[in-house]
């Protein structure tokens, strides 16, 4: 079952939000030749500072990812220039592939 949460408005006086509950995950198909898998952040410290990252997002990233590369599908990696040589073991990047660096 998904969660629901609140969100506050970053400015301007906005009242705050609901976040609507997470979706059921379902099967999907797609083209590797055509589609792209962006990771983003997987990296420390951000992921290691946050522990839903590590016990939740981690491991399906991971299988999603070798999925993905197995598959000949782009992988795209975005992260910000100071973490770009921190990526975690399991997703790291390499050396070929593309990466997107954030100011």
């Amino acid at each position: 079952m998904g969660r629901t949460g609140r969100v506050q408005s970053g400015g301007n006086g906005g009242g705050g939000g609901v976040i609507p509950p997470t979706p059921e995950p379902v099967a999907v198909n797609v083209k590797a030749s055509n589609t792209a898998l962006i990771v983003l952040d997987l990296v420390d410290p951000i992921c290691t500072s946050e522990p839903r990252c590590m016990e939740k997002m981690l491991a399906p990233a991971t299988s999603f990812l070798g999925l993905a590369r197995s598959a000949g599908m782009f992988v795209l990696y975005g992260t910000r220039g100071p973490t770009l040589s921190k990526w975690l073991p399991d997703v790291r990047i390499a050396s070929t592939t593309p990466t997107w660096i954030r100011s």
